[in-house]
């Protein structure tokens, strides 16, 4: 009777930590998928007044994890780090107190993003479309 509870209490032990270790919680970081280096083309268009300037720029950059679980970090020109908010579903946004200033976009599988941020108001429009393609070869890749 002692063996059959031994081996009762031992395939109930068994069965209790193959269930718990099946139920564990995922802990790779979704937003590590787009990390890494990425050409970046980017569109900037400037109006003042009656003034109004394009110009077209082509970068070497990389995108990081941010602070918060939900953050990015992506460095698209030289000495410009732009931090948004991600979603599981690749969908970019960013939330500013000031409502002129905007900041919306979203990754194409893990290999394209398209990014468009700017100001409007006071006389005055900044807007920015960055399109990235990962690099190959890159970080993270």
């Amino acid at each position: 009777m002692k063996k059959i509870n031994i081996i009762f209490w031992f395939s109930i032990i068994i069965i209790c930590v193959t269930l718990f270790s099946a139920c564990k919680k995922d802990n790779k970081d979704f937003r590590a998928q787009w990390s890494g280096d990425w050409d970046f083309v980017v569109e900037h268009y400037y109006r003042v007044g009656g003034s109004s300037t394009l110009d077209t720029s082509y970068y070497l950059g990389k995108i990081s994890l941010g602070n918060n679980d939900d953050e990015l970090n992506v460095e698209y020109r030289e000495s410009t780090l732009l931090t948004l908010n991600v979603d599981k579903s690749g969908n970019i946004f960013k939330y500013f107190q000031d409502p002129h200033y905007y900041a919306k976009g979203k990754f194409e599988e893990k290999v394209k993003v398209h990014i468009e941020c700017g100001y409007e108001g006071l006389g005055s429009t900044s807007r920015c479309a960055i399109n990235g393609i990962r690099k190959k070869g890159g970080k993270n890749e």
